[in-house]
């Protein structure tokens, strides 16, 4: 087995482990709800910011544990089930079909931070409309969340 499948194995073991142990936990804010209380905009904008904050964290890990790795190992798949005509042959990423290199990995993690970078922009850009005061805390906070 090749190391770069042999690491992908681990890692997605590793995701299924991870949602096993704490995926049925659920999210608990660290304030009181209070259904009469009225909340001011600063602490509403905290409460926003700090769900943002747990979805893109929990994104994070499971694009690390799940989707670099698992897409890796549906390339493999798709490597070995295309056939004695494709193998040899060179993608559109000029890669060879069948062969398992590092280029071809990084081909693909290059591909990844990019639907990252739009699905984080796509996030703050809704947040920012709804809970940032001005253009310059939204372009802010996309220099944060998503750097380019």
């Amino acid at each position: 087995m090749h190391p770069i499948i042999a690491v992908c194995i681990l890692l997605m073991v590793a995701g299924a482990v991870m949602a096993l142990r704490w995926g049925h936990l659920a999210v608990e804010p660290p304030w009181t709800v209070d259904p009469e209380a009225e909340v001011p905009a600063p602490e509403r904008l905290r409460r926003v910011l700090w769900y943002a904050a747990i979805f893109l964290y929990g994104a994070v890990i499971s694009g690390l544990t799940v989707l670099g790795p698992g897409g890796r190992l549906v390339m493999r798949l798709l490597a070995v089930t295309a056939g004695e005509e494709a193998q040899g042959r060179v993608t559109e990423a000029e890669e060879i079909v069948g062969r398992i290199t590092v280029d071809g990995t990084r081909v693909q993690l290059r591909l990844e931070p990019g639907i990252r970078d739009l699905a984080t922009r796509r996030l703050t850009g809704c947040l920012g409309d709804a809970t940032l005061p001005s253009v310059r805390a939204r372009v802010v906070a996309v220099r944060h969340v998503a750097p380019s």
